[in-house]
């Protein structure tokens, strides 16, 4: 069968040259095929780098204190200084409020000259009884004498325990006058001001509030498929504006936000650390393996 070449010569060229023959036009095509499969492969790299599954990988979140304390006082009485304000770093031990001490050091000197003195009359009772039970056992004093003697150094040994206990008690009232910081950690809030009067141990008006330094915690919300692929411990990336910081997975909750909700998501808390002072509630996100 003749075939006309014609068809070949138009427009087809391989390297520069017209396809003179049907082989030189089966080559052409050929040779064009690639091209085809070139743009394919960048056509599917392209979607699927923007398919759900790998942006997923990067859950949004909100930053959170680590540990949040609300420091009361343990006594009732006047405040007398608070040291801090809301915004400074303070190391762990640091002076943070003080409360009126004059009546908690008249009773604490009080139960110390207490004890001292049951003190000294114990121990002139033990001796007095060492005495009694020698000049007992040589039968040189009735039994009578002697069981006197051993209620009354029962008697005064029950009343110094009970005068040690009191001093005890009235040294730590003494501890509680003066507020100290727990751990290193930033002052949140400092809701009473000198001068007002406080009550011991009042839930509703504590006299400063602190939030640990140094740790944080990213708060995220993941799909049951990232939950069941997360564990303790795994290395993540927590990103704070555009500032990356390394983490780990602290905890995954069990039981989703909403049982009812029909894709349920669970809470996973990530810890990471930094000195710089991240305010609660600012938006993070966590970049997961």
């Amino acid at each position: 069968m003749d075939v006309d070449q014609s068809r070949f010569r138009k427009g087809c060229a391989v390297g520069g040259a017209r396809c003179d023959t049907r082989s030189a036009a089966i080559a052409c095509r050929t040779e064009r095929r690639p091209v085809k499969n070139i743009l394919y492969s960048v056509v599917t790299f392209v979607l699927v780098g923007l398919s759900p599954v790998v942006m997923a990988d990067i859950v949004n979140g909100q930053v959170q204190w680590n540990q949040r304390v609300e420091l009361g006082s343990g006594i009732t009485g006047r405040v007398t200084a608070v040291h801090v304000k809301a915004g400074d770093l303070v190391a762990s031990g640091d002076l943070l409020a003080e409360i009126d001490r004059q009546l908690l050091e008249i009773r604490f000197s009080k139960a110390a000259s207490t004890e001292r003195r049951y003190a000294a009359e114990l121990f002139d009772r033990q001796a007095e009884f060492d005495r009694n039970e020698i000049l007992f056992e040589e039968g040189s004093i009735a039994a009578m004498e002697f069981q006197r003697s051993q209620l009354e150094l029962t008697r005064i040994e029950t009343a110094h325990a009970i005068a040690s206990a009191d001093l005890r008690k009235a040294k730590y009232q003494l501890t509680l006058a003066t507020i100290l910081a727990p751990f290193h950690a930033w002052v949140v809030e400092t809701p009473v001001d000198p001068g007002e009067f406080v009550v011991a141990d009042e839930p509703d008006r504590p006299l400063v509030v602190l939030a640990q330094s140094g740790i944080y915690v990213a708060r995220i919300v993941v799909p049951l498929v990232l939950a069941e692929r997360l564990r303790p411990a795994t290395d993540v990336t927590v990103l704070v504006g555009d500032t990356p910081y390394p983490g780990q997975v602290s905890t995954i909750a069990l039981e989703p936000v909403d049982s009812a909700a029909a894709m349920p998501e669970y809470p996973v808390r990530v810890t990471f650390q930094t000195d710089r002072l991240i305010r609660s509630g600012t938006h993070c996100r966590v970049q997961l393996p």
